[in-house]
C-alpha cells in the first residue's frame, strides 16, 4: 500500500514532542525561581506610605471601598486616584490570613509570579516559543518586577491584567468563541477597575478591536468595548475632578526625562543609579528596536515545535502584525499619559507606565533570538548585559539599605521602648496607618488636623496634658506648611530626641519633647532623699518611685535627681538594674542623661537634672521582692565612677532600694522574640514550658551556665514543684545539679494561676575537670518527696518521660599549667584560702598621659572555687585616686576563678589607660580580686600571714608618668 506523501514519519513527532516538554520544564522551574525570589525577604522591609494606603482601604467595609472611602486619624477623606477592584481583593485576602506585612504583600508576589508564564504564552502567539522563553527569564530576574512584587500596591495585578486582556483578545479575534470575548471583556474591565492608569492600554485594545473589525468586517468586535465602556463609566465618573488643571507644563519635563525614567526601570529597575547607565539603556532600546525589525522578517513559525517552516527558496514573509502590535502596546499608553498631563502632570514615577513592560520584554527577546540567530558571540554579551544589571540590581535591593522602604517599623519600636506612662503620640494624619500597623504600646495617639480644630492650639492643649510628646514629623508638613506646630515645639518645650529612619524616598522623623523642664533651679521635695558621690563628679540627692505595684511586662518608672559637682569632659551613661537576691538580672535601663539631649559634658558645677529612667519589667518576672541598682559609667572605655557615700567607697553600684513587682499578665501569648528558643513541653499536672534562653552553647570548664525558662500554668497546680537541671555527660554521669523553685521562693507553682506565665532564671557551673566534648542540659520537676513528673514533647505523645533534653552543649578542653614561669618581678600574697600571687611583669614603668599600662600577674590556685572573682588593677597616684584602671574576669574575661584547677598557674594580662589628664609623677599600681555580686574583696594577706590594709596588693615597681 502506498504511504501518503503528506504523512510525517513517527519520529517527527517524537522531535515535535521534545522540545515541547523542555519548554514545560524550563517554564516551570522560571514559575518556580521567580516565586523563591519573590517570596525572598518579603517582609524584612517596613511597609511605606503607599502600602499603608492599601492597608487603609482594603481594611474598611465594601461600600466604603467602593466609594473610595478612606480614614485617616480622625478625618474621612475621598480617594479621587485609585479605584478599587485591587482594594476588594486584598480586603478578602486579609480577611482570611491576617494583616502582617508577609499577608499584605503575598497577593503582589502572586500576580508578579503569575506573569512568568503568562507573557511565554505571548510570546509564543505572537512570535514563537523561543521569544516566549527568553521573555520570561526576563520576567523573572526583573528587578522591577521584584520591587512592585514585594509591595502591598496593585502594579503587579495591573500588568498581569493588561497582559491577559490583550491576550484574551488577541485569541477572541483570532477564534470568533463567546467564551474569548466574554473573557476578554471581564479582563478588561478588571483592569480598568484596578487602575487609571490602564486607559491607554484599553485605547490600544480598542484600536486593535477596531482593525480586526473592519478587516474582518466582525463589527460585533466592537459590541464588546462598548459594553466594557459602559461597565467602567461607573467608576470612572467619580474620579473626573481628579484630572483638573493644577500647575503649567513647563514643570513637568515629559520629553526625555520621563522615557529615560521609564526605560532606565524596565532594564535594571529603581536599585541602580540612572545616571550611570545611559549608554547600556540606549544599547538595550538598540536590542529592542532589533526585535522588532526582526519580527517583520519573520517566516511562520510552527508553534508546537518552535521551528521555521519552508525552505531556503522561499520569500520571507512579512509579519508587520507582532511588531506594530507591540509597538503600539508601549506607545500609546505613553502618548495617552502625556494627552492626560497638558491637564493635569500625574506622572509620579515608572510604576506608572509598567503596563507596558511586557511588550518591552518581548521586544528585548526578540532582539536576542535574532542576534543569537547571526552571532553567538554578541548574543552571550548582550544576555550578559542584561542579566548581568538585572541581578546586580536584584542584590543591591535586597542588600542595601540605600532602598530600604519608609522604615515605619524602627519608629513604632523606639517609642515602645523608650516610651513612658505620661506620655503621648502626635503626627500627621497620613502617617497613622503606617504607624499604627507596628505600634504595640499602649500610648494614646493623636493624629493632626483634627476636624473642627486649630492644628497650633490642639498641639498646645496635648502639651498641658501629657509629660512628654513623642512627635511623628514625616509629613507633618503636609497639613503645616509654615511649620509653626513645629517651631512652637522647638521653641517652648525641651527636646530630647530627635531621629532620622533614612529610606528610600522620603525619611520618617521622629521627635520627643519634654512638656516640663528636666533641668531645675532647686531640689525640690523628693520621695526618697539619698546622698551619694559618682567620682566626685556627680551627686545623687534622691529617687522618687512611682505609687502602686507595677507587674511584670510593663515598664517601672525611676526619678533621679542628679547634680554636677563639677565641670566634666566626658559624656556618662546612667545604667540602672532590677536583680533578685541571687543576682539575676529582671531588667536593665541604660541611656545618657535625658536621652543624650543634655549630656553630662554640658553640665555647669550645681546644675541639678530631674532624669526619667523607665526600667522595663522582663515578661513573666514573678511577683516579689527586687533591688534596684544604679551605677554611672563611660560608655567608650566601660569605665565605673566610683561611688562614695560620705567618706567611705561604695563600691562601683549602689542599692537605691527595693522594689515590690505584682503577678505577671495573664495574656495569651508572650511578646514576638520573647523566648531565644521556643520549645514546647507539658509536665503531668504541672505547668507547660514555652520555651528557654541560653547564651551560649560553647562553653570551657568552669564558665557558668546562665539558663531563663519560660512556663505556663494550664490548670490551677496543687502542688509545689521543684526544677531539677542536671548536665550529663555521653555516658549518663551527671556532671553539675541545681534544684530550686521554679517562680522563686515567694512564689511556688501552688500559687501560680491558670494561664499565667512565668520565667525562671537558673545557672550551672562547669566543673573545672569536666572533659571536653558534648553535654547534654536536662530539666525536670520534681515534687517535694524528689520523684519526677512525668513530661511529655507533645500533647499527643503516647509516652512519657522523667526528664526533658532541652539543648545540648560543647566543653572545650583547656590547656592548664602548673610549674611557674620565670617571673620578672617575684613577690608572694595570698588571697583568702584561695589563690597565691606569685609577681608580675611590667612592658614599661614609664608611660605617657593618655597611653596604656601593659602589665601580666601570676597567680597560682590553692582550691577548687565556687565564686567566679573579678580582678581589679587600679594606677593610684599620690592622692590615692585612680588614674586608671582594669577590672575584669582574669585571662581578658575568657577564664573565669571556677575554672581553676587546684594547683593551676594562670598569667593573666591586662591593659590599663592612663587617663589623658594624668599629671606627671610617681605612680603605684595596686591588684586584688572581689566578688562582682557583692563587692566584697577576698582578704589578702603578706608571706607572714598580716593582713594587708585595703585587701589590696600595692606593687613595688614605681610607675612614673611624664
Amino acid at each position: 500500500m502506498r504511504r501518503d506523501v503528506t504523512e510525517r514519519p513517527a519520529n517527527a513527532r517524537t522531535t515535535r514532542a521534545c522540545p515541547e516538554r523542555s519548554r514545560r520544564v524550563l517554564i516551570l522551574s522560571l514559575i518556580i525561581l521567580a516565586f523563591a525570589l519573590r517570596l525572598h525577604q518579603l517582609d524584612a522591609k517596613s511597609i511605606w506610605f503607599d502600602e499603608s494606603h492599601s492597608l487603609n482601604r482594603a481594611s474598611l467595609d465594601l461600600l466604603s471601598i467602593a466609594s473610595g472611602k478612606q480614614i485617616w486619624g480622625d478625618r474621612v477623606v475621598q480617594d479621587t486616584t485609585h479605584v478599587p477592584f485591587y482594594f476588594f481583593l486584598l480586603h478578602f485576602f486579609i480577611k482570611l490570613a491576617g494583616d502582617s506585612d508577609f499577608t499584605l504583600r503575598f497577593l503582589s508576589v502572586i500576580f508578579g509570579v503569575l506573569t512568568v508564564p503568562l507573557i511565554h504564552f505571548m510570546g509564543k502567539k505572537l512570535c514563537h516559543a523561543r521569544v516566549g522563553l527568553w521573555a520570561a527569564l526576563l520576567a523573572t530576574f526583573s528587578p522591577f518586577y521584584l520591587w512592585y512584587s514585594q509591595e502591598a500596591r496593585m502594579y503587579t495585578l495591573l500588568v498581569f491584567l493588561g497582559l491577559l486582556s490583550v491576550f484574551c483578545l488577541l485569541r477572541a479575534i483570532d477564534e470568533d468563541k463567546v467564551g474569548w470575548y466574554a473573557t476578554y471583556a471581564l479582563t478588561a474591565t478588571a483592569m480598568l477597575y484596578t487602575s487609571l492608569f490602564s486607559f491607554g492600554l484599553f485605547a490600544f485594545e480598542g484600536l486593535v478591536g477596531l482593525l480586526a473589525a473592519w478587516r474582518l468586517r466582525r463589527w460585533s468586535i466592537l459590541a464588546v468595548f462598548v459594553i466594557i465602556s459602559l461597565a467602567f463609566l461607573p467608576g470612572l465618573w467619580p474620579h473626573l475632578v481628579w484630572l483638573g488643571p493644577q500647575r503649567q507644563l513647563e514643570e513637568y519635563n515629559y520629553w526625555p526625562g520621563i522615557l529615560l525614567d521609564v526605560l532606565n526601570s524596565h532594564n535594571f529597575g529603581l536599585s541602580l543609579d540612572p545616571t550611570r547607565l545611559t549608554l547600556l539603556n540606549l544599547a538595550l532600546l538598540v536590542i529592542f528596536i532589533i526585535g522588532l525589525l526582526s519580527l517583520t522578517q519573520d517566516k511562520p513559525f510552527d508553534s508546537s515545535t518552535g521551528l521555521r517552516t519552508g525552505t531556503a527558496q522561499d520569500k520571507p514573509q512579512r509579519r508587520w502584525d507582532s511588531s506594530l502590535l507591540l509597538l503600539g502596546y508601549i506607545s500609546l499608553p505613553i502618548i495617552s499619559l502625556y494627552l492626560v498631563s497638558l491637564l493635569q502632570p500625574i506622572y509620579r514615577g515608572s510604576r506608572y507606565l509598567m503596563i507596558i513592560s511586557p511588550a518591552y520584554y518581548l521586544g528585548l527577546a526578540a532582539g536576542l533570538v535574532a542576534i543569537k540567530r547571526r552571532t553567538k558571540l554578541i548574543f552571550l554579551l548582550c544576555l550578559s548585559l542584561i542579566l548581568g544589571g538585572m541581578l546586580l540590581s536584584d542584590y543591591n535591593y535586597f542588600s542595601s539599605p540605600d532602598y530600604h522602604k519608609e522604615d515605619y517599623r524602627s519608629v513604632a519600636r523606639h517609642v515602645e521602648e523608650h516610651s513612658q506612662v505620661g506620655d503621648v503620640i502626635v503626627g500627621a494624619s497620613f502617617d497613622s496607618w503606617a504607624f499604627s500597623h507596628y505600634y504595640r504600646g499602649h500610648l494614646p495617639m493623636v493624629w493632626i488636623p483634627r476636624p473642627g480644630k486649630d492644628m497650633l492650639r490642639d498641639v498646645q492643649e496635648v502639651a498641658r496634658q501629657y509629660d512628654r510628646i513623642w512627635l511623628i514629623g514625616d509629613r507633618l508638613f503636609e497639613h503645616d506648611p509654615q511649620r509653626q506646630v513645629r517651631a512652637w515645639l522647638d521653641d517652648r518645650l525641651f527636646k530630647t530626641t530627635a531621629l532620622v529612619f533614612h529610606s528610600y524616598g522620603s525619611s520618617p522623623t521622629l521627635l520627643a519633647y519634654l512638656t516640663t523642664s528636666p533641668l531645675l533651679d532647686r531640689l525640690p521635695v523628693i520621695q526618697y532623699p539619698l546622698e551619694a558621690s559618682f567620682g566626685g563628679k556627680i551627686a545623687l540627692r534622691g529617687y522618687d518611685l512611682p505609687l502602686g505595684i507595677p507587674p511584670a511586662g510593663e515598664r517601672l518608672r525611676l526619678t533621679l535627681y542628679l547634680q554636677a559637682e563639677q565641670a566634666m569632659r566626658e559624656d556618662y551613661k546612667i545604667s540602672v538594674r532590677l536583680v533578685d537576691g541571687g543576682g539575676h538580672l529582671w531588667g536593665q535601663y541604660d541611656n545618657l542623661p535625658l536621652n543624650g539631649a543634655f549630656p553630662t559634658s554640658h553640665w555647669s558645677p550645681g546644675t541639678i537634672v530631674r532624669e526619667w529612667c523607665d526600667v522595663p519589667i522582663h515578661p513573666g518576672t514573678p511577683p516579689g521582692t527586687y533591688q534596684l541598682e544604679m551605677r554611672l559609667y563611660q560608655p567608650g572605655t566601660a569605665e565605673d565612677l566610683e561611688i562614695f557615700v560620705g567618706e567611705e567607697s561604695g563600691g562601683k553600684t549602689i542599692t537605691l532600694g527595693q522594689v515590690e513587682v505584682s503577678e505577671p499578665s495573664y495574656s495569651a501569648s508572650l511578646p514576638e522574640g520573647t523566648i531565644e528558643h521556643p520549645l514546647k513541653a507539658n509536665w503531668s499536672d504541672g505547668p507547660s514550658l514555652l520555651g528557654y534562653d541560653l547564651t551560649s552553647r560553647a562553653y570551657q570548664p568552669g564558665d557558668g551556665l546562665a539558663l531563663s525558662l519560660y512556663y505556663q500554668a494550664a490548670s490551677f497546680p496543687t502542688k509545689d514543684y521543684l526544677l531539677r537541671l542536671q548536665l550529663v555527660d555521653r555516658t549518663g554521669a551527671i556532671l553539675a545539679e541545681s534544684l530550686a523553685t521554679p517562680g522563686g521562693e515567694v512564689y511556688p507553682t501552688s500559687q501560680w494561676a491558670e494561664g499565667v506565665m512565668i520565667k525562671s532564671q537558673h545557672s550551672l557551673t562547669i566543673p573545672p575537670d569536666a572533659s571536653g566534648g558534648r553535654l547534654k542540659l536536662r530539666a525536670s520537676l520534681v515534687n517535694a518527696e524528689g520523684e519526677p513528673l512525668p513530661v511529655r514533647r507533645h500533647p499527643w505523645g503516647f509516652w512519657a518521660r522523667k526528664h526533658l533534653d532541652l539543648t545540648a552543649i560543647r566543653v572545650s578542653e583547656r590547656e592548664r599549667s602548673y610549674q611557674l614561669p620565670p617571673i620578672e618581678r617575684a613577690m608572694r600574697a595570698d588571697l583568702g584560702d584561695q589563690v597565691e600571687f606569685h609577681g608580675y611583669s611590667l612592658e614599661s614603668a614609664q608611660v605617657e598621659p593618655g597611653g596604656l599600662l601593659r602589665l601580666t600577674l601570676y597567680w597560682r590556685a590553692h582550691q577548687r572555687m565556687t565564686v567566679s572573682y573579678t580582678v581589679f588593677t587600679h594606677l593610684l597616684g599620690k592622692d590615692g585616686d585612680t588614674w586608671g584602671q582594669r577590672d575584669n574576669i582574669p585571662v581578658k574575661g575568657t577564664y573565669p576563678t571556677t575554672g581553676w584547677a587546684e594547683g593551676e598557674v594562670i598569667t593573666d594580662e591586662y591593659e590599663i589607660a592612663v587617663k589623658s589628664d594624668a599629671p606627671p609623677g610617681a605612680y603605684q599600681i595596686e591588684v586584688g580580686m572581689y566578688d562582682a555580686a557583692t563587692g566584697q574583696r577576698l582578704p589578702v594577706f603578706d608571706e607572714g600571714g598580716t593582713r594587708l590594709a585595703g585587701d589590696r596588693i600595692l606593687l613595688d615597681q614605681v610607675i612614673t608618668i611624664r
